[in-house]
């Protein structure tokens, strides 16, 4: 599985938890715990957007899914 997360970040700089989520048919905690190998490793950067870092009332409104508002972005892979 760390092998094909590589594969993905090495296409995309920068993936949104929810994608990732889908894209391995994983539940988000767990897919957060997958990912946390690379940002031990200074391979990864987690990067939140939620509504309470960001304003914007799109959020409000909408009740974003959270993990749609955390991105993971590769710093060296």
């Amino acid at each position: 599985m760390l092998t094909e997360i590589k594969k993905l970040f090495t296409k995309y700089k920068s993936i949104s938890l929810y994608d990732l989520s889908l894209h391995f048919e994983m539940e988000a905690l767990a897919m957060q715990q997958m990912l946390e190998i690379w940002i031990k490793k200074g391979k990864l950067e987690k990067k939140d957007l939620s509504c309470l870092k960001v304003s914007c009332a799109g959020c409000v409104k909408n009740n974003c899914e959270p993990s749609k508002m955390i991105f993971y972005e590769r710093r060296d892979l």
